[in-house]
């Protein structure tokens, strides 16, 4: 008799875990780079400083309801840029982010916001609406109605796996999470009831280091040892959950075998494992 099938949702969501800490280790790693105004990593996009979310006094942005400050990107496809390229602020209202030709009432959409190359490799900043992740092509947003609480909402955009936001463009970089708050939207953004939460994604990698001499020779090798500790928690972590997979997969008692009781009609490996499973231990199912 195979193992119960509820074991594999337990080991997805120690992936899911694993994936959650990986996060941990690169906000490490970009404060390292920052630090020593230098990179490790190489990456298509990146974010050198700036692009916060300010409140602004530009009498162009009253009426938008996100304004973001000036910022640095560096890609090695277009070289380093100012965003924008004129002015201090870029800003953002509803009609950017939602449908005009759809109203919402009493609900929560979510989303996410990119720094993002366009077609001519100039720096962007693109927003995309969150989606089913097995229809990430879908015309219509994830739509969550107020029966949950807005905490409830927070742990499904931090924590699930089941949902993905595209910018619409090849290469990008996520600045932000959000949260709308929507009480009612008909695609008039200036009498819309709606309210904004923004959950902070950036990651400012070698560009400037720190200022002042002094303070950089302090900061520095703390900095290198807590990426270097925080490398080999993960590390630790992956290889433990790896062996734990690993001994699950090999189980004698799986019958059929493990591949063909994966790929039987009924049986549907959760994504996270899946993957886990074909880039780590070369298993594909």
């Amino acid at each position: 008799m195979s193992p119960n099938e509820y074991s594999a949702t337990i080991l997805d969501n120690l992936v899911k875990s694993l994936d959650i800490l990986y996060v941990g280790v690169d906000y490490s790693a970009s404060i390292k780079e920052h630090s020593l105004g230098a990179d490790f990593t190489l990456q298509n996009i990146e974010l050198g400083y700036g692009l916060s979310a300010i409140q602004s006094n530009n009498p162009n942005n009253l009426l938008n309801i996100l304004v973001l400050g000036k910022g640095y990107s560096k890609s090695t496809l277009g070289g380093y840029d100012l965003i924008p390229t004129s002015g201090n602020e870029t800003g953002l209202n509803l009609n950017n982010i939602l449908t005009t030709s759809t109203i919402y009432e009493n609900c929560y959409i979510i989303g996410s916001m990119f720094l993002s190359l366009d077609g001519s490799n100039n720096p962007v900043i693109s927003v995309g609406l969150s989606k089913p992740v097995n229809d990430p092509t879908s015309s219509d947003p994830i739509v969550i109605y107020k029966d949950i609480s807005f905490e409830e909402v927070e742990k499904i955009v931090n924590n699930s796996s089941e949902i993905v936001s595209s910018s619409g463009y090849a290469v990008s970089l996520e600045l932000f999470k959000f949260i709308l708050d929507v009480d009612y939207y008909n695609g008039n953004y200036t009498s819309a009831r709606v309210s904004l939460y923004m959950i902070d994604e950036r990651k400012t990698r070698g560009v400037l280091t720190f200022a002042e001499e002094t303070l950089a020779f302090s900061f520095m090798n703390a900095l290198n040892q807590n990426y270097e500790l925080t490398q080999r928690i993960y590390d630790r972590t992956k290889s433990n959950i790896k062996t734990i997979i690993d001994s699950w997969v090999s189980l004698s008692s799986w019958d059929p075998s493990f591949v063909e009781y994966w790929t039987t009609p009924g049986h549907t490996l959760p994504t996270n494992l899946k993957n886990f499973l074909q880039n780590e231990l070369g298993i594909i199912v």
